[in-house]
């Protein structure tokens, strides 16, 4: 099996993606799912 990444650095345009992937990290971690806050962008 041969799997390929390519690995790139996020931008504004993958914001959507990234709140569910850290809203998600979140309730893994037993907090609470907060969607809005994750979609804060911090420059």
């Amino acid at each position: 099996m041969n799997t390929q990444f390519q690995i790139t650095q996020a931008s504004i345009n993958d914001l959507e993606e990234l709140v569910a992937i850290f809203d998600q990290y979140r309730i893994f971690y037993n907090q609470a799912a907060d969607p809005e806050g994750a979609s804060q962008v911090s420059i």
